[in-house]
């Protein structure tokens, strides 16, 4: 049957079987090669999440350091909820500035400069950020202690 398809393929575009039929071999193994490629990817960070060093708070518990840019954002917008829900309407989030792809413990170069690490790093992990986090805010005319609402910040 497939054999037929590409008979029927090679009749249309006007070539041999034997090149449509080394097309779709080397397409194959192009796919292959791909997903083996992306499972070490994954095994690597993988790897570099669970050698991130953890630290334990005051409470107790421990903090991880985050690898990834991902991790960062997860991180950074969680603790922004909890921060809105004690009371602190201010606050300050700092990333280290890593490519989307990167894991923490790579060097990074920035040969060019603040305009680099705007646009490949810092641009993307504060619009991931503010994607992620709900902003509470009192409704107007209520005391403080009132129905809060969430809302969603139009990046």
């Amino acid at each position: 049957r497939v054999r037929k398809m590409r008979e029927e393929i090679a009749s249309l575009e006007g070539r041999s079987v034997e090149d449509v039929e080394k097309e779709a071999t080397d397409k194959k193994a192009l796919q292959i090669r791909r997903e083996k490629e992306m499972e070490a990817e994954r095994e690597e960070r993988a790897k570099a999440r669970a050698s991130a060093p953890r630290y334990r708070t005051s409470d107790g518990k421990f903090m991880e350091v985050p690898g990834t840019a991902e991790e960062q954002v997860r991180q950074a917008s969680e603790a922004t909820a909890r921060a809105f829900r004690d009371g602190l309407t201010r606050q300050v989030v700092r990333f280290e500035l890593m490519r989307e792809d990167d894991v923490l413990n790579e060097d990074r170069n920035w040969p060019g400069g603040a305009e680099q690490m705007y646009r490949e790093a810092a641009g993307p992990l504060t619009r991931a950020l503010l994607s992620e986090v709900r902003a509470p805010t009192s409704t107007a005319g209520e005391e403080k202690d009132s129905l809060r609402v969430a809302y969603k910040p139009n990046v």
